[in-house]
């Protein structure tokens, strides 16, 4: 077991660059933890190793020993930021949870790194398609059938690429907003990660025939507020909530929302097709006859 702990510096280390790392937005981050079957799985979620001088963050998962807690919301955690270290220190099982843990831990790093850095940035719940240089966000509450949606997509000669199925980080830049996928869950996550304008965002609806229309400013502002990544707060780390839901909101009335209603084929891709077709004419959008 690494002896995490006892480590002050605020430093990424040479030691720490072979770490797993992913990138969160346009930030690097490796990941080590106390806890050596977990170092392991960590291994394999995320093989990518950071070259000498490129890792921006360090977050260190330490440890203490533990107590039956098989829940990660009923852990009992503390934070330490030093410089670009984040040490999280952790009481109770690492065991079968793990999963969960690193989740919940990494989001709430991403909060602190992006309040630290001043970027307007934050995380939101959907699959992220590329089409011809656009970034499509399909949404919707869990269930609805985004991993479907998004497998369909992929496995179909559409000219899309499926970039996320799970969770995407959007970005208010001068040019606009836009978004990229995260290695944050998913059955068709990459950790390369690829940014692209964010040209529209789609609610997903089951139906037994497609359709699709354009969202109401406030049904747009509940589609992506709704869909934000829940906040979980940690003693120690920087978070702001309030300021997800206000870019949401932001997003939300500079880039199109549509519903689509969609069965489990590719009968709903022309209404994609068709949304698309009227942004660039600037018309309204209609179900195709």
């Amino acid at each position: 077991m690494r002896q995490l702990c006892e480590r002050p510096n605020s430093q990424v280390e040479d030691r720490d660059r072979g770490a797993p790392t992913l990138v969160l937005g346009d930030v690097s981050v490796g990941l080590v933890t106390s806890d050596d079957r977990m170092q392991r799985w960590l291994g394999r979620m995320y093989p990518a190793s950071s070259p000498p001088g490129t890792l921006d963050w360090l977050v260190r998962i330490v440890f203490f020993p533990p107590r039956t807690r098989p829940v990660a919301a009923d852990l009992e955690w503390v934070a330490r930021s030093r410089g670009r270290v984040l040490d999280i220190y952790v009481l109770g099982d690492s065991g079968e949870d793990r999963k969960v843990l690193v989740n919940v831990i990494l989001h709430a790093a991403f909060r602190h790194i992006r309040n630290v850095a001043r970027k307007s940035q934050f995380l939101m719940h959907g699959g992220l398609v590329l089409v011809e240089g656009m970034g499509l966000i399909f949404t919707g509450p869990s269930g609805v059938g985004k991993t479907t949606f998004c497998r369909l997509i992929g496995e179909a000669s559409l000219g899309a690429r499926v970039l996320t199925d799970e969770k995407v980080c959007i970005s208010k830049t001068e040019r606009g907003f836009e978004v990229c996928n995260t290695p944050l869950g998913g059955d068709m996550r990459q950790n390369e990660v690829v940014w692209v304008p964010l040209t529209a965002v789609f609610l997903l609806r089951q139906a037994t025939e497609p359709s699709v229309r354009a969202l109401r400013l406030e049904e747009a502002i509940s589609t992506m507020t709704g869909q934000l990544t829940p906040e979980f707060r940690i003693p120690g780390l920087l978070s702001d909530g309030a300021l997800d839901v206000d870019l949401a909101a932001s997003a939300s009335r500079c880039v199109p929302c549509y519903e689509i209603g969609f069965r489990p084929d590719l009968s709903f891709w022309p209404c994609v097709e068709l949304a698309l077709a009227t942004e660039k004419e600037g018309a309204g959008v209609d179900s195709p006859k």
